[in-house]
């Protein structure tokens, strides 16, 4: 889910930015409805070892989850 969301998001800059200079930020949201836990990563960090040794060059990306019951 973590790279489908960060697709998303580029997939959508790439087609705003044909028509805008700057983009819009983008708050990227899931919305879980299963009965089991969600258990899959929501943040870059989490899936890539060392990113914290790149301090503000690391990649950042992260979703919010709801849990919807």
């Amino acid at each position: 889910m973590l790279y489908r969301m960060i697709e998303y998001t580029l997939l959508l800059y790439k087609e705003l930015e044909k028509t805008n200079k700057k983009l819009p930020p983008v708050f990227p949201i899931v919305l879980y409805t299963g009965s089991k836990k969600w258990n899959v990563p929501n943040d870059i960090n989490q899936i890539v070892k060392g990113n914290e040794l790149l301090k503000e060059y690391g990649l950042k990306f992260k979703y919010f989850l709801i849990r919807c019951k």
